[in-house]
């Protein structure tokens, strides 16, 4: 469905993007995306025929330097392909945002805005070779994980989802990280953050079946579905428990306990 962005100005588009992609909303990315590189692209060549004409520079209003929105328009977009498996376009979008050192009439503010996208366009090159298979950039991604724990969760999914694709063990970190991530649950309390640890709970609970071990892959489950009746996410509990059954010939009694016990709790809520 074509969007009708007409007269929205860039930090309301830049703000529906946000909403989008908590939403998972690629199609719709795409298109406020590229609204938002014209605009922000159309206010840049005004600036430039400011200084060309020596009067003072407009700012039509915006909230960050002009960097900000050439950066977050291309990131978004490659964001959205790579989300639909459209690798080359993404990878076309990551060269876009790499080195925005080219714009003109740079302050600080702008130097800033332009080593973080630079720093981006790094880590979202990994991770599109981590989906694609090349385990040979897992150490370096690794080692971004390490230093930026909010990026954690979406960071395992990717590598969970490849090592199932490419038939590689990711035993290694995800023994680095079972600490952490378990320490840090008790503080996943936005949405965001909800979403993407029961989302890793479901990829863990399947790679271990893929390896065989159905045991741990239940019990794995089993406290998705405990986190998912707490924190009362419909979703997640509806995936668990179709997950759930999907394994029931692989459970314990115990297990299957535990289960049963869990459905009486949400009855009875």
């Amino acid at each position: 469905m074509e969007l009708n962005l007409k007269g929205i100005q860039p930090d309301t588009l830049v703000e529906m993007l946000k909403l989008s992609f908590a939403s998972e909303s690629w199609d719709t990315i795409l298109q406020i995306a590229d609204k938002l590189h014209q605009s922000i692209n159309r206010i840049y060549t005004a600036n430039q025929e400011d200084r060309a004409a020596g009067i003072q520079v407009r700012t039509y209003g915006l909230e960050r330097s002009v960097v900000y929105y050439f950066g977050y328009s291309m990131c978004l977009k490659g964001i959205a392909h790579q989300r639909k498996g459209e690798f080359s376009e993404s990878r076309a979008c990551i060269q876009k945002y790499a080195d925005l050192s080219g714009l003109e009439g740079l302050d600080e503010e702008s130097w800033k805005d332009i080593e973080l996208y630079r720093r981006l366009s790094v880590v979202n090159a990994y991770v599109i070779d981590i989906i694609e298979g090349k385990v040979e950039v897992l150490e370096k991604y690794v080692s971004f994980l390490r230093d930026n724990p909010n990026e954690l969760l979406p960071g395992l999914l990717h590598i969970l989802q490849s090592s199932m694709n490419h038939h590689y063990s990711a035993d290694w970190i995800l023994a680095e990280f079972e600490e952490l991530v378990s320490t840090r649950s008790e503080t996943y309390t936005t949405q965001r953050n909800i979403r993407y640890y029961i989302k890793y709970i479901h990829l863990l609970s399947k790679y271990y079946a893929v390896q065989g071990d159905h045991l741990t892959a239940v019990n794995v489950l089993l406290q998705g579905l405990v986190f998912s009746v707490k924190v009362r996410d419909d979703i997640g509990f509806r995936q668990s428990t179709a997950l759930f059954e999907s394994m029931r010939d692989h459970t314990t009694a115990e297990q299957q306990e535990l289960y049963k016990s869990l459905m009486i709790e949400v009855l009875e809520g």
